[in-house]
C-alpha cells in the first residue's frame, strides 16, 4: 500500500461539492431514508449460467441524531452484501450532516459462516487519521496525518456525474477514500453515454460512467461502470474483481431469487 503524492491528494480534495448541494442530500435522506436493493448476476455468460445468483446488496443512506458521536447530526452509508452464500461484507460510513460535514468514522468487515476475513476501522485521533486493518491474519495501524476529508469530497463525484449540464465524453478527476484501507486514491469519472427516453408521464435521463482508477493489489489500472437515472438514483453498478453486475430490484424479487 502506497500514500498518495501529497501535492495531487491537496489538488483533489479542493474538488468538493458545494454546501447547498450536500444540504438538500441531507435534508431527502433526513425526511426519507433511502433503501435500495440489487440483485447480482455475472457478466460473463457461461458463469451467469452456472450461477445466476450468486447474490445481492443493500445500500442505505439515512441522517440521524447519534449517541455514539455524542447526538451529533450524522449522514450514514450502510452497505450489506451476500455472495454464493458464504461470503458477507457490511461497511458503515459517518459524517457530520452539519458544516464543516467532516468525515467521523467507517467500518468495514467482511466473513465467512464461521470467521472475520477482513476488517478496517478508520476513525480520527487528536485529528490525525488513524486506519486499523485485519487482513490475511495480520494487523496494520496506518497514521495518515492531519487529513481532513468532508462529505464534500464523498459526494462531489456523485453530483457531478447526476448534473443536468453534463455531456458524453467529460470527465474529471476527484479523490477517492478507500475505506477497506483508509488511503486516499485519484479516480478519473467519464460520463460515456447520455440517454433520453420518453414515456406518457415524464422523460428520463440516463447517464452511464465509467470510474478508471488504479488497483491497489496488482498496480495495474482498472475500471468500473455505473448507470444512473434522472433523480440520480444508482440503477446498475459493475464489480470487475468478482465479474459481478449490481442491478437496482425491489426487495421482494431479490429475496425471491435468494430463496429460489
Amino acid at each position: 500500500m502506497t500514500l498518495l503524492n501529497a501535492t495531487l491528494l491537496t489538488s483533489l480534495l479542493q474538488e468538493q461539492a458545494s454546501n447547498e448541494a450536500i444540504n438538500k442530500i441531507i435534508r431527502d435522506t433526513k425526511e426519507k431514508p433511502n433503501a435500495d436493493w440489487y440483485g447480482l448476476s455475472f457478466t460473463e455468460p457461461e458463469l451467469d449460467k452456472e450461477c445466476p445468483n450468486p447474490g445481492y446488496m443493500i445500500l442505505k443512506e439515512k441522517t440521524f441524531k447519534s449517541k455514539k458521536f455524542n447526538n451529533k447530526l450524522v449522514f450514514a452509508l450502510e452497505c450489506y452484501g451476500e455472495f454464493f452464500g458464504e461470503c458477507y461484507i457490511n461497511y458503515n460510513l459517518y459524517y457530520e450532516a452539519e458544516k464543516s460535514y467532516n468525515f467521523l468514522e467507517s467500518d468495514y468487515v467482511v466473513r465467512n459462516k464461521k470467521q472475520v476475513i477482513a476488517s478496517t476501522n478508520i476513525y480520527y485521533d487528536n485529528q490525525e487519521l488513524i486506519s486499523n486493518i485485519f487482513k490475511d491474519k495480520n494487523k496494520t495501524k496506518i497514521n495518515q496525518g492531519k487529513i481532513s476529508f468532508s462529505l464534500n469530497n464523498f459526494l462531489a463525484p456523485e453530483i457531478w456525474t447526476n448534473c443536468q449540464d453534463r455531456n458524453a465524453g467529460d470527465q474529471k478527476e476527484f479523490i477517492n477514500f478507500d475505506h477497506e484501507n483508509g488511503l486516499f486514491e485519484k479516480e478519473t469519472h467519464e460520463i460515456i453515454d447520455i440517454k433520453n427516453t420518453f414515456t406518457k408521464k415524464r422523460k428520463n435521463r440516463l447517464t452511464k460512467t465509467l470510474v478508471h482508477s488504479i488497483d491497489k493489489d496488482s498496480g495495474e489500472p482498472t475500471s468500473f461502470g455505473a448507470l444512473f437515472n434522472s433523480k440520480g438514483e444508482l440503477l446498475k453498478f459493475t464489480i470487475p474483481e468478482m465479474a459481478l453486475v449490481a442491478s437496482k430490484e425491489n426487495k421482494k424479487k431479490v429475496l425471491s431469487n435468494k430463496i429460489n
